[in-house]
């Protein structure tokens, strides 16, 4: 009879043999816990360790991604090449178009 799913014990070793997966991993977690029990117990704690340091952004992160130096790195090339003029002159007609924009709308 060939079993259709294999594993390997990844501290001794050991392998194990099942035909469907969930009774391949049932079997390995049961030894893993039965002979590797502190071993398990590390890879939890150091799971929630990294979880727990994910979670935790200082608030200046999102500033420091926003900083003005950011703002138009990505499209400053793009928009050079398809107006062919400096991106200071363009980002600043755009800025003055849409405050008058704005302005106007207030105005009504």
């Amino acid at each position: 009879m060939k079993y259709k799913y294999k594993a390997k014990c990844s501290q001794c070793g050991q392998r194990f043999f099942a035909q469907t997966r969930s009774e391949l991993l049932r079997k390995l977690r049961k030894h893993l816990w039965g002979k590797h029990s502190d071993w398990m117990k590390r890879r939890i704690q150091a799971g929630k360790k990294k979880a727990l340091k994910k979670t935790n952004v200082s608030p200046d992160a999102l500033k420091r991604i926003l900083s003005p130096s950011w703002v138009g790195f990505a499209e400053k090339g793009t928009i050079e090449k398809l107006t062919g003029r400096p991106y200071e002159e363009v980002k600043g007609k755009l800025t003055d178009a849409f405050v008058q924009l704005i302005l106007g709308s207030i105005g009504k």
